[in-house]
């Protein structure tokens, strides 16, 4: 019930007719900041991040874990997650448990995967 989690139907209900590829906009207050808005693309869906699918992708891109970390989000540091001595499954446990810790998106077809910052490497392995 949206009630319960201070939503109302309408929310719920926008939320559930999302689709990939829409434009979305966000507007609120969150962490008590005044009208905080922000816009962007509906990337995916539905989607969890599971370690051993993830580094499946990582190896298909051949770059180092450390290469998909996002070391500006407060929790790269929150976590000490620039400390070397940190194997690569201690870093795919808190990219899992903190996805804003992933760089995004990895892509993956027939002809490989790329990180795809900047956008224009996917064009290297699109059908």
């Amino acid at each position: 019930d949206g009630q319960q989690h201070g939503t109302s139907a309408a929310v719920e209900y926008a939320v559930t007719a999302l689709k990939v590829g829409q434009f979305v906009v966000a507007i609120g207050n969150p962490f008590g900041l005044n009208s905080s808005m922000s816009a962007g693309i509906v990337s995916g869906l539905g989607r969890t991040l599971d370690s051993a699918a993830l580094a499946v992708d990582l190896a298909a891109t051949g770059l180092p874990l450390r290469d998909l970390l996002r070391t500006g989000e407060p929790e790269y540091q929150a976590l000490h997650l620039d400390n070397p001595a940190l194997s690569d499954e201690a870093l795919l446990a808190a990219i899992v448990a903190q996805p804003i810790l992933l760089n995004r998106p990895i892509v993956v077809t027939q002809k490989g995967a790329r990180l795809c910052r900047p956008p224009e490497l996917v064009a290297e392995i699109l059908p």
